[in-house]
């Protein structure tokens, strides 16, 4: 089933997000979505076929003695695509220094993708 969704974590919901998802929408959690059960409201959107990111495995070793496993991973995306966001929703902390040799606090990335993809 091919769909999309506009949602948001916000409690109350501004005019400018009430031009995607009504003001009076019922916030409910995603488990199809995400484990978390954090509410969120959202609202059908327009179907946008984009390409699928390509993820390759690059490096997967553990520290035994540091308790740390250390995954290096290459994600490239579609000339359309213009957001990434990468997570874990275990309970482990996840950390990285850079993402194509640029140094990175989180594992967002949105914009032209270029090299960067």
């Amino acid at each position: 089933m091919r769909s999309a969704r506009f949602m948001t974590y916000d409690e109350t919901i501004d005019a400018w997000t009430s031009q995607f998802i009504a003001s009076d929408a019922a916030a409910e959690t995603a488990p199809h979505f995400t484990r978390s059960t954090r509410r969120r409201s959202a609202a059908d959107a327009p179907f946008v076929a984009v390409e699928w990111p390509q993820i390759r495995m690059l490096l997967d070793e553990t520290d035994a003695e540091r308790s740390l496993r250390r995954l290096t991973i290459d994600v490239r995306a579609g000339d359309t695509t213009r957001c990434i966001h990468l997570w874990d929703e275990g309970s482990d902390i996840v950390d990285t220094d850079t993402i194509d040799g640029e140094t990175w606090r989180d594992l967002v990335h949105c914009g032209p993708y270029g090299r960067h993809a």
